[in-house]
């Protein structure tokens, strides 16, 4: 049976990743270990290139794609960086993907370089994976007029999906009948909702969330340090799953 090696919200945080994933027994080599990644592959942390070249070496794996690629690709496609790419370090992540010194003059020359590299690997994402237990996205399913409308949506829907709070989603009871794996929101926030804890600073659990419906892994590496990896075991659907399929265009 297929072994899931599932992570969120890596945010160019190589070294951290890659020890968990190490920690938590994936092997590269074993043809039954999967890598599911939930998106936000970049942006925060200083290694983005090494997380690019790690992902784009591995044969098993299924990348979602999360709201730092479209954010991204839209700087990129601007070339000129807004407040909230410098919050996010979003502009940060384009110098450190290109061979340029990283001063506002190449800012532009950067972003024409790395289009093709970031292209070609976004171009492989999905919107979500369904396996016969799970479903796995970055935020949360695509909703119409406060119903879940997976798996039949409006590509738009899935772009504001992205950004959903997939820890508040399912505990309003916005679930199906499988377990939806999600990032984009961090763990903490559920545990501290559900069970009094800090949601940040002494205390804070970053730990995997799990609640009827959903296991939200989104570990903050930013504030924790802490990639998380849950290891899930289940079977493939009979024809893989290609929710590209299930969007309406």
């Amino acid at each position: 049976m297929p072994k899931l090696f599932c992570v969120s919200d890596i945010h160019g945080f190589y070294d951290e990743f890659k020890s968990a994933l190490d920690t938590a027994g994936f092997d590269t080599d074993n043809p039954e270990h999967w890598l599911i990644s939930c998106g936000d592959h970049f942006d925060r942390g200083s290694k983005p290139k090494e997380v690019l070249r790690f992902l784009n070496s591995l044969e098993r794996k299924v990348l979602i794609r999360g709201n730092h690629e479209d954010l991204l690709e839209q700087l990129i496609d601007r070339c000129y960086p807004m407040d909230y790419d410098k919050r996010n370090r979003t502009s940060d992540t384009v110098f450190d993907l290109s061979t340029l010194p990283h001063k506002p003059r190449y800012f532009r020359e950067a972003c024409a370089e790395i289009e093709p590299m970031v292209l070609r690997f976004t171009s492989q994402m999905v919107d979500s994976f369904e396996t016969q237990n799970y479903v796995f996205v970055h935020g949360w399913l695509p909703m119409r007029d406060g119903v879940v409308v997976y798996p039949h949506a409006f590509a738009y829907e899935w772009d504001q999906a992205r950004w959903r709070n997939g820890i508040d989603c399912a505990l309003r009871g916005l679930t199906i009948d499988k377990t939806v794996v999600c990032g984009h929101w961090h763990c903490s926030y559920g545990h501290a909702k559900m069970e009094d804890k800090p949601e940040f600073g002494y205390g804070a659990d970053f730990s995997p969330f799990y609640a009827n419906g959903v296991i939200a892994i989104d570990g903050c590496t930013a504030a924790s340090g802490v990639v998380n990896v849950v290891v899930i075991e289940d079977e493939f659907l009979p024809k893989p799953s290609n929710p590209k399929n299930n969007v309406i265009y």
